[in-house]
């Protein structure tokens, strides 16, 4: 689910980081930078579709989780858009907390 529209950047979030995945969409913006906030609201199914048109449309990733990065849901987020959309993306798919 599209929490925030925006064309620059992807913020691909879940469960208690909304919050500051919100949070920090609404510091770019500050900046001139309007990101779009995905939540992904449920693990299991993966909603990759959603996931994905984001990332097709603002060509940028940052996934926001607080687990381990390896073995982790972003890992797994992180693998489905270079498998999806690799050649769509303007840098490196970002993890951060």
């Amino acid at each position: 689910m599209i929490r925030r529209p925006g064309p620059d950047v992807s913020l691909i979030t879940y469960g208690g980081t909304l919050g500051k995945a919100l949070q920090a969409a609404e510091e770019l913006s500050g900046a001139g930078v309007n990101a779009e906030v995905v939540d992904l609201r449920t693990l299991r199914p993966l909603d990759t579709a959603t996931i994905l048109d984001s990332v097709m449309r603002t060509h940028r990733a940052v996934i926001i989780d607080e687990g381990w990065r390896s073995g982790s849901i972003s890992a797994e987020i992180s693998a489905r858009i270079m498998e999806g959309v690799f050649y769509e993306l303007d840098g490196p798919v970002a993890a951060g907390v």
